[in-house]
C-alpha cells in the first residue's frame, strides 16, 4: 500500500525502485535515492552537504542533457557507491541509528567531495561562454560591492592563472570583465565573497575602497603607496587600488606586496575623495 500522503518526489522514487524506470538517467535515480534521507529527521545534521549534493548533481543534469554521454556514463560510479550504503541502510542499519549516521557521514561526505571533482572537470567553461550568460542578463557588477564580505550564495569561479582557487572564489562579472581569456573553473552557486581585488589589485569593477567593505578589519590585499604624497615601502600605511586610481590619479603610485591590512586613504590624506560619514 502507498501512503497517499507521500509527495511527488518520493511517489516517483518509489515506483521507480518498484517498477525498475529504465528511463531514469544516474543522475535522477541518485537524487531520488539522496532525497529520502533529506526527508528523513535522522540525518537533519546532513542536511546542507544533502542539498549540495543534489545542487550539484541538478547542475551535472543538466550538462549531460546538452549531449555531453561522458558525464553520464562517469554517474554511475557514485550512483553504485551510493547504493551500497542505500541496500545495508534497508536491509541492516535502519534499528542501529547511531551506526547508520556515522556511516552516512562518511558515505556523504565521499560523495560530496566526488560530484565536486565530477562538476569542476565538466564544467570548463570558456570566456565566451561565461560572457553569454552576462549578456543574458546577469548583473555586470562585482559581488563584493553588492554584498560586501558576507558570505553570500552566486555563481562562482576558480582562475587558474590568477591562482584564485581553494577556498577563494571569483564572481561571474570578474570572470568576464577581469579575468578575460584566463583559465576558468565553474564552481557552481556556492556561499563566498568575491576575492578579484584582494589577490589581483586591479580589478576593473571595483566600486569603492576597499576600507568601504572591509573597515579595519585586515584583509590580505594588494598594498599600494603613493611617493608624491611621500609614502615610504616599510611603513605599515598602505593604499587599495581603487585610491590610488580615484585619490592619488597622477601621482607617482607602486605597487608593493601582498600584506594584510586596509587603506589608510581617508585618514592620512586632503586628497581622498572618500572620507569618513560624519
Amino acid at each position: 500500500m502507498v501512503d497517499k500522503n507521500m509527495s511527488a518526489s518520493s511517489l516517483s522514487s518509489f515506483f521507480s525502485r518498484i517498477l525498475g524506470d529504465k528511463s531514469a538517467s544516474p543522475f535522477d535515480e541518485l537524487s531520488n535515492l539522496i532525497q529520502e534521507f533529506e526527508e528523513n529527521p535522522t540525518f537533519e545534521t546532513f542536511k546542507d552537504k544533502i542539498q549540495h549534493c543534489l545542487t550539484i548533481l541538478n547542475d551535472l543534469k543538466k550538462i549531460a542533457s546538452k549531449g555531453d554521454s561522458k558525464v553520464g556514463t562517469h554517474a554511475e560510479f557514485p550512483l553504485n557507491y551510493f547504493k551500497k550504503f542505500y541496500t545495508q541502510y534497508q536491509n541492516e542499519l535502519k534499528d542501529n541509528p547511531d551506526i547508520a549516521i556515522g556511516m552516512f557521514n562518511d558515505i556523504i561526505t565521499t560523495l560530496e567531495s566526488f560530484l565536486a571533482a565530477m562538476s569542476h572537470m565538466s564544467t570548463y567553461l570558456s570566456v565566451p561562454e561565461v560572457a553569454l550568460s552576462i549578456k543574458s542578463g546577469v548583473e555586470n557588477q562585482c559581488t563584493l560591492d553588492k554584498f560586501g564580505c558576507k558570505l553570500q550564495k552566486q555563481k562562482a569561479f576558480h582562475c587558474i592563472d590568477c591562482k584564485i582557487d581553494g577556498t577563494k572564489m571569483i564572481c561571474e562579472g570578474c570572470a568576464v570583465n577581469c579575468h578575460s581569456g584566463h583559465n576558468l573553473i565553474a564552481q557552481g552557486n556556492i556561499s563566498g565573497f568575491c576575492d578579484c581585488r584582494f589577490v589581483t589589485g586591479d580589478c576593473v569593477l571595483e566600486q569603492s575602497c576597499t576600507f568601504e567593505i572591509t573597515r579595519e578589519t585586515f584583509v590580505p590585499q594588494i598594498k599600494y603607496i603613493c611617493k608624491t604624497c611621500n609614502m615610504k615601502e616599510n611603513d605599515s600605511d598602505m593604499l587599495c587600488h581603487f585610491c590610488i586610481i580615484e585619490c592619488h590619479k597622477g601621482h607617482e603610485v607602486k605597487s608593493v606586496r601582498a600584506v594584510k591590512g586596509f587603506c589608510d586613504c581617508r585618514t592620512l590624506f586632503n586628497c581622498c575623495k572618500i572620507k569618513p560619514k560624519v
